[in-house]
């Protein structure tokens, strides 16, 4: 079921989908081959900003707010784990009627993408991989535990926690405007944006990722910001050796929001990637 909404720029083509009781909010611009963006975990739509119009250009570009995120519906009482969170994903690509595309995922976005490729071998053709976060030990253990205390959190969520935060994501101090920190706390007006957000880590905390990209085999470009606080060099490593057809490329200075702090390169590394 599809609903109609208003749009409030009619260029952005903005859209809501139920899917699993979810309203996923999602983008939807351009033709040509799909392409499919998948943020990390806490972000949302916003963070692809810098390519949403860039790639329209030769692509359909989709990107929902992941369940739980953004404009999305917030259902404390559903599963967010790596195995519920694709089942949504890919009702939402066949109510789209998308046959062939490539995805570019972003940190939780990345580990989304593997699992989707091989889920959907025939249909998904590359993928990007912006920082992906693919190592369960980088979750601490008691944080998803302790989900029972989010009710308490959530009120204290304010715009100097939003513009830390970003701090630890942003290499590039110029992304970090009063504008942005806005775009960002304003998913997190909803109470319910911290539990979702704190059930959410249990997609991270995936464990068979392994088994996942032993399956695997299409081109995939992973892209990495050498100032990276979320997800380590080693971790990255570890996982361009284990998939048989990638290819890394690092920029020295950019953080775990590289296609924020450094949309040219990012975007150029994208664009060279899929015209091959």
């Amino acid at each position: 079921q599809v609903l109609s909404v208003a749009v409030r720029d009619p260029e952005k083509f903005e859209h809501f989908i139920v899917i699993d009781d979810f309203e996923i909010f999602y983008q939807d611009v351009g033709n040509g081959p799909a392409l499919l963006f998948l943020h990390g975990i806490g972000a949302s739509t916003y963070t692809w900003r810098y390519q949403l119009n860039e790639f329209a250009k030769s692509h359909r570009v989709i990107i929902p707010d992941i369940p739980g995120f953004g404009r999305s519906s917030k259902l404390t009482h559903k599963k967010y784990d790596l195995e519920s969170q694709r089942e949504r994903l890919i009702q939402f690509i066949n109510e789209l009627a998308i046959e062939d595309l490539t995805i570019v995922g972003s940190s939780m976005g990345g580990l989304l993408a593997l699992s989707l490729a091989e889920a959907m071998p025939s249909r998904v053709k590359k993928l990007i991989l912006l920082a992906p976060a693919t190592e369960p030990s980088l979750v601490p253990k008691g944080l998803y535990q302790a989900s029972w205390t989010v009710h308490f959190i959530g009120p204290a969520i304010s715009e100097r926690m939003i513009k830390t935060i970003m701090k630890s994501v942003n290499a590039n101090p110029g992304v970090i405007t009063t504008e942005t920190v806005k775009k960002y706390y304003e998913p997190y007006l909803d109470k319910k944006a911290m539990q979702t957000f704190v059930k959410a880590t249990q997609t991270l905390r995936f464990k068979k990722t392994k088994q996942i990209l032993k399956a695997l085999d299409l081109p995939i470009l992973i892209l990495y910001g050498e100032n990276d606080k979320r997800v380590p060099r080693w971790a990255i490593n570890r996982l361009s050796q284990r998939l048989q057809n990638s290819r890394l490329q690092c920029h020295p200075n950019l953080g775990h929001h590289l296609h924020e702090d450094d949309p040219s390169w990012t975007n150029e590394k994208m664009h060279d990637f899929l015209s091959e």
